[in-house]
């Protein structure tokens, strides 16, 4: 109780109790609370009586004084009109305690009360005491005792329409309801023909709600009210403070009269709709058009604000009625979404324990229902990634999001994987209620982004470890035998003869050669060791634990041995013999590149015996690399000798209509002969090389496509090759761009292929460089897709345009393997809006398979080899014609 209040003795409560149903003469105050400025008193139940008490009792004080009073009679008959359950007496004084005495007898004006005002649930009940006590008292502000007038009561026909309108809005439950009960009681008694509501939407907006239509067919119109500041007519009307009276609304100034003109308003009437202390908004009418000017008498204005009453509480349940239908139909919604959703969802419960499944879960898992305390968690296989459990773990702890890919059970012994988000579910107060988790089915992309892996480490053919994943293996063999101080072997292998044999047997035969020495070498050497195919026929043996020539000699006359029994194919007898070159470390290097450098050199010494033998890497012995010296020596001054040219191998769409050409760079050594591009690319690229030879090709493409130009040919697209240095210069673009500026042609006609290798080098670097010549103009495509770390995301986070479908996938079309990759990729690159190639084309099995998948550009020996330029302009000309 705040302090200085002071509470009715416990009988005079229990008294007011039992009797604030029935009238009485006199009673306590509830409460009783004295303050520098005023005395307050309050009753509860009270009536007439308790009016007269409290102002024969604050007559006695000199202080400013007020009586504050509810009543709870006639309960019943407030709830089923929906009025308010009470009302207050405010009762300001003047000073010196000059109110009177003996104010018992209500008949009489208090003398010495200047103002006297009253907030009461309607008219009605102000009409009432202002009889009984003989002082006129209003709603709202006070009013001065001299010029208030008494109003009289209202009338029978007043009265059975707001009963009538009482037992309408009790069956109300839409806007139109309630608005064509107050229009057709408005007519009736008022006599104005149209009713409409500003009703308040927090927090400051309101919105229009008119009428139309009968009684039984009303339609309500809600419009959005967006600018009431800065109109003064409206803000008067929305504030809740009075009747707001219109007379006339072409001449009163407050109104606006473009829009007054528009409607043809004459009179308006605005009575503000309050519940308790809440403002609900407005409730307004009034004559139109020919209809003139109608001015209500006091009683109508008394009425309107009977009407305004009535339909408050009303209103406030049709709002409540309609957010409680508007969440259901958002409930339903949702939960229909969901049900219906492709993505599958389950809810869980704050403890993690499964609720609810919607239908593509329960298809997808095999659930018809969650088990009784079933938790997602229990769904995980024990396959997935142990980091990703730790973070579904962290983030249930934690109450946080997660993301990540679980590997989880399926029905009956099956298995999906699933991209699963995880979501906290909170109440408005922040505590958790449950747990959203969202599953999409990522098995066929898992599939297939391992069979890319796989195909990016191992080789297609055999099975066995490609030269990528052999040098990272040979890696960890190193670092393994430094922390143990102990040695590896490596040992390159390289079948004699090999060509010979495979075009005597044809490539079929020779491949399921390959594949049967490849078997064969695996069981030769222990267990734990790595066998992997370079290329070709030859192959790599990685030997850990070795470091003595004895041991690693042991091994190799072993594997001679093997390959020197007959290989069955098609049932005919093969024999084979092999060279073995072996390098040692620590002794002969540390570094996978030196200790392959070493060997390869062996192998080569090897054969120069006459091939079935073995030799030991030994410095004097390197021949190779003394030849891989002069080549260097050579290709230094190859371009300013004339030596290197561009060739280019046309490209051609599914009908074999020429659309483009990819440059190709040929050496012509006068001491080497034909330099193959694998020989010297490599070569030039170790030593820097190819930035020069680089420039020149981009230099001499362009020149070419200038010449081609003049010569008549159509426009079209040529791709050059660029290497990884030329990324890692810097300075590629300001190259291209002087380039293409020095040719004068368009950007578009040219194309530059990367690998994919170049993509691991530096990320961001070539992310930059490719989004910079891409803003020039110049396409980028990325050549060789699958012989490297394959992946999905190098075609989402670079801005490439064309897809280069490997050769060696192209060759063995034939397998049933390669053409599920090839026809993947094809969709894949389709599906993301890329052009794809398919190179390496040569006969017309697979040009008529190609063609089938949808790959709409090829490129292969089946169409045309490299070429000088001129050759290509004279080939353009025979295909398609004089232009």
């Amino acid at each position: 109780m705040p302090p200085g209040s002071v509470s009715a003795p416990m009988g005079a409560r229990s008294t007011m109790a039992r009797s604030c149903s029935r009238p009485m003469k006199s009673r306590l105050p509830t409460k009783i609370a004295s303050s520098p400025s005023g005395v307050t008193a309050t009753w509860v139940g009270a009536g007439v009586a308790a009016i007269s008490w409290a102002v024969q009792r604050l007559a006695a004080t000199s202080k400013p004084h007020r009586a504050i009073a509810t009543t709870a009679s006639a309960a019943g008959t407030r709830r089923r009109s929906m009025e308010p359950p009470g009302f207050r007496i405010t009762i300001p004084c003047s000073h010196g305690g000059g109110i009177g005495a003996r104010l018992s007898t209500l008949g009489a004006s208090p003398k010495g009360i200047g103002d006297l005002s009253v907030a009461v649930p309607n008219v009605w009940r102000q009409r009432h005491l202002s009889a009984k006590v003989g002082h006129p008292l209003y709603i709202g502000a006070p009013f001065p005792a001299s010029v208030a007038a008494m109003t009289p009561p209202p009338s029978k026909a007043q009265l059975t329409a707001l009963l009538a309108l009482s037992k309408r809005l009790e069956l109300a439950e839409t806007y139109a309801d309630v608005l064509a009960a107050a229009r057709d009681t408005v007519r009736e008694v008022v006599g104005y023909q149209t009713t409409w509501v500003y009703l308040f939407t927090p927090p400051s907006q309101y919105t229009l709600i008119t009428i139309q239509g009968s009684a039984a067919n009303a339609i309500a119109t809600e419009v959005p009210i967006l600018h009431i500041e800065g109109d003064p007519f409206l803000e008067e009307v929305v504030s809740g403070k009075g009747i707001v009276l219109v007379e006339d609304a072409r001449t009163d100034p407050r109104t606006n009269k473009e829009i007054v003109a528009a409607l043809g308003n004459r009179t308006i009437v605005n009575v503000p709709i309050r519940l308790f202390d809440r403002n609900l908004g407005t409730l307004g009418t009034g004559s139109f058009g020919d209809e003139g000017v109608m001015v209500p008498s006091r009683e109508q204005l008394d009425f309107l604000d009977a009407v305004a009453s009535h339909i408050a509480i009303t209103l406030d349940r049709v709002r409540l009625l309609q957010e409680r239908s508007q969440r259901e139909a958002r409930l339903a919604l949702l939960f229909q979404a969901v049900e219906q959703s492709p993505v599958a969802v389950a809810v869980a419960g704050a403890d993690g324990s499964v609720e609810y499944l919607n239908p593509p879960l329960a298809t997808l898992l095999g659930h018809t229902a969650p088990a009784e305390d079933e938790s997602p968690l229990d769904w995980e296989s024990g396959r997935s990634a142990p980091e990703a459990l730790k973070g579904v773990r962290r983030a249930l702890d934690q109450g946080v999001e997660w993301r990540g890919e679980l590997h989880l059970t399926k029905g009956r012994g099956g298995f999906v994987w699933g991209a699963v988000t995880l979501s906290p579910v909170r109440r408005e107060g922040g505590t958790l209620s449950h747990w959203l988790w969202l599953i999409e089915d990522i098995t066929e992309r898992k599939s297939f982004e391992e069979r890319l892996l796989r195909q990016s480490q191992f080789d297609t053919l055999t099975d066995l470890p490609n030269r990528v994943l052999a040098i990272d293996r040979l890696d960890q063999a190193l670092n393994l035998a430094h922390r143990h101080k102990g040695g590896v072997a490596v040992a390159i292998l390289d079948l004699d003869r090999f060509k010979t044999i495979n075009d005597t047997l044809g490539h079929g035969r020779g491949d399921e050669l390959l594949v049967q020495v490849a078997q064969c070498l695996r069981e030769a050497v222990w267990e734990g060791d790595t066998v992997a195919r370079l290329g070709g026929d030859e192959f790599l043996l990685i030997l850990s634990g070795v470091y003595e020539a004895t041991a690693a000699e042991r091994v190799a006359a072993k594997v001679l041995r093997a390959l020197g029994r007959p290989f069955l194919i098609e049932g005919r007898e093969v024999f084979v013999t092999a060279s073995l070159g072996i390098t040692l470390a620590p002794a002969d290097g540390l570094d996978p590149h030196t200790l392959l450098r070493n060997a390869d050199a062996a192998m080569y010494g090897a054969k120069e015996q006459g091939g079935n033998t073995i030799r030991f890497f030994q410095p004097e012995m390197n021949r190779r690399a003394k030849e891989r010296l002069d080549m260097e020596g050579l290709l230094r001054h190859a371009q300013e000798r004339g030596e290197i040219a561009l060739h280019y191998q046309p490209l051609v769409d599914a009908q074999g209509i020429p659309v483009g050409a990819e440059a190709l760079m040929r050496w012509t050594s006068p001491d080497l002969g034909a330099v193959q591009p694998e020989r010297f690319i490599p070569l030039a690229e170790e030593t820097g090389l190819i930035l020069p030879l680089g420039t020149w090709a981009l230099e001499q493409a362009c020149r070419d496509i200038a010449v081609w130009q003049t010569q008549g040919l159509p426009p079209f697209r040529v791709s050059v090759n660029v290497s990884w240095r030329q990324f890692a210069a810097g300075n590629l673009p300001e190259t291209v761009q002087r380039v293409l500026n020095a040719a004068a042609i368009d950007p578009d006609l040219l194309e530059l292929e990367i690998t994919e290798t170049l993509l691991m080098t530096d990320a961001p670097l070539v992310r930059s460089v490719l989004g910079r010549l891409k803003a020039m103009g110049v396409r980028a495509a990325l050549d060789d897709f699958g012989t490297g770390y394959s992946s999905l995301s190098y075609l989402k986070r670079f801005p490439f345009d064309q897809l280069k479908i490997d050769q060696a996938f192209i060759r063995d079309l034939h397998e049933s393997e390669s053409q599920a990759l090839v026809g993947a990729i094809i969709a894949m690159g389709r599906a993301l809006g890329l052009t794809v190639v398919g190179e390496g084309v040569e006969t017309e099995a697979q040009r008529d398979w190609l063609r089938q998948r949808g790959c709409t550009l090829m490129q292969g020996f089946l169409f045309a080899t490299p070429m000088p330029a001129t050759d290509l302009a004279a080939w353009w000309r025979g295909r398609i014609g004089p232009t």
